[in-house]
């Protein structure tokens, strides 16, 4: 889970209490010497947790760490505190005894800012994945927040946005790629250590504890590959639904979803699902197949025209993203979780498993290039916003996606090919080990691929609200730029400036350049 925080030298600890105080924020600044960082976690008062473990060091860990387990088991090796130890306290024991590469082995969305007393410095690190992001203003001295819309209460930071014509160029990205100029992302996987120099200028200090990187396909018998899908599988299922309070699954009756839902009742006696769909097309029939087989408790939200702009713009708001295709896939989800709101505390997803098993591919002989195909798309959601979990944090839940867990993204960079496509299928190790298992309906398991933004007809919706071809993710890209800039740079809210407003204006500008 994603939690809001901002941290600042504590000799500006006056003006990071004066915001709190705006942002209506309860939980208070947390004193760590030269920094001073404040959270802001909700309900769920774990969220953020502090550890004075090492002297002179305080660690400030924020978010959600799913594989507690794992890491006592290695770590009460080499001291006993693991046993007892709260998160923050086992991943400062980690670093302790294992360096920062130890940060490769913990699971789940989070930060961590490491404020060491004696040089003044302040280390931040985010998870591999990068499902939680940090931003550093490029100033004297630096302000640090998980969003760039919270660096506002920097009166110093003043936003530098590049181009539209340079934003929605087809280039791939870095992966701590902004928008914002003068601010520094820390890179998914890095320690980014703010500290200065001699003479007190700010020094910038990067390392890498972990990247992935694509290796030799690794080739497997089916029965080998099968068996390790199961494991990962229902490892990450049992992860995500531990501890989760009431569960939801957004139910497509597509494969990934599916698959996420039948795992996750064999581990729980009560689950939610919800499937949403437009006036435009819906898939409610192959979703409540699949409720029915599973015996969920299911419930069909159709979206109006208001709800999707709505979903929409909040992406963008919460979520800050600025590209018009995750916008597009993240604007029903924003709509649901606004419907969903008060009925579940955890809404688990079976977002991803297209880019690890090969759904976004075209049928093809497998080859190579199928797997850097799906690593370049792997690699650009690391930059867009589109697993974020602001947006779900703001209507009272937490969202997890067991695809994305560290095992299952390095088992499957390397996964031969010919497991993943072929002239007649895609996803084929996925849908062999759904059958193998006898977990989903036959049909359901064979079903073509459908985006969640095509089966519902978001994208159609999109496009002709912007008067365009449904395929103009230029364009689409503009538009969601365009409230990004909006938001983060005039300080408009979805509750200060609709959606229809913004398509209007939007309009006008386009017309008028």
């Amino acid at each position: 889970m994603s939690f809001s925080f901002i941290a600042a030298p504590s000799a500006e600890r006056a003006a990071l209490h004066h915001a709190v105080g705006e942002f209506g924020w309860k939980n208070g600044v947390i004193d760590a010497g030269p920094w001073s960082v404040a959270v802001h976690t909700g309900p769920v008062a774990r969220a953020v947790q502090v550890s004075t473990l090492v002297a002179d060091k305080t660690l400030v860990l924020i978010g959600d760490v799913l594989n507690r387990a794992q890491l006592v088991s290695v770590l009460c090796m080499y001291d006993s505190l693991a046993l007892t130890a709260s998160d923050a306290e086992l991943v400062h024991l980690a670093i302790r005894e294992l360096g920062a590469s130890a940060l490769a082995l913990v699971e789940g969305s989070f930060v961590g800012l490491l404020v060491n007393k004696e040089t003044n410095s302040i280390s931040a690190f985010t998870d591999v994945n990068g499902m939680m992001p940090c931003y550093v203003t490029l100033l004297a001295q630096p302000w640090i927040a998980s969003e760039i819309k919270l660096l506002r209460a920097c009166s110093r930071f003043v936003p530098e946005f590049s181009s539209a014509q340079k934003l929605v160029a087809p280039e791939l990205r870095a992966d701590n790629y902004s928008p914002v100029s003068n601010v520094r992302k820390v890179k998914p996987g890095e320690v980014l250590k703010v500290g200065s120099d001699g003479y007190g200028m700010p020094l910038l200090e990067s390392s890498l504890f972990h990247a992935f990187r694509p290796q030799r396909d690794r080739v497997l018998s089916q029965p080998q590959a099968l068996r390790l899908i199961d494991t990962l599988m229902r490892s990450s299922v049992e992860q995500c639904v531990s501890g989760a309070g009431r569960v939801g699954i957004p139910l497509s009756g597509g494969l990934d979803s599916s698959l996420v839902t039948a795992l996750a009742k064999q581990s729980l006696s009560e689950l939610s699902t919800f499937s949403i769909g437009t006036e435009l097309s819906n898939e409610f029939e192959f979703a409540a197949q699949v409720a029915n087989h599973l015996g969920t408790k299911h419930k069909e939200f159709l979206l109006s025209d208001d709800d999707v702009l709505t979903g929409l713009v909040e992406a963008v708001y919460y979520n800050e993203i600025y590209d018009g295709l995750s916008a597009e896939i993240q604007a029903p989800l924003l709509a649901l979780y606004r419907k969903t709101e008060g009925m579940v505390d955890t809404l688990i997803t079976g977002y991803g498993s297209d880019l690890l098993f090969g759904g976004v591919l075209p049928l093809q002989e497998p080859s190579r290039a199928a797997n850097l195909v799906l690593w370049e798309q792997v690699y650009r959601t690391r930059c867009t916003g589109e697993f974020s979990n602001f947006g779900a944090q703001h209507y009272g839940m937490q969202v997890r996606h067991p695809f994305w867990s560290n095992r299952l993204i390095g088992f499957c960079l390397d996964l031969c090919p010919s497991l993943k496509v072929s002239n007649d299928e895609v996803k084929v190790a996925l849908r062999e080990y759904a059958a193998d298992e006898d977990l989903l309906p036959h049909n359901i398991i064979w079903r073509k691929k459908i985006g969640i933004h095509e089966g519902s007809s978001i994208n159609r919706m999109f496009a002709n609200k912007l008067g365009i071809d449904v395929e103009r993710y230029d364009l689409k890209s503009r538009f969601s730029y365009f409230v990004y800039r909006e938001f983060l740079e005039n300080g408009k809210t979805p509750w200060t400036t609709g959606a229809a407003e913004l398509m209007e204006r939007f309009a006008r500008d386009i017309k008028s350049a």
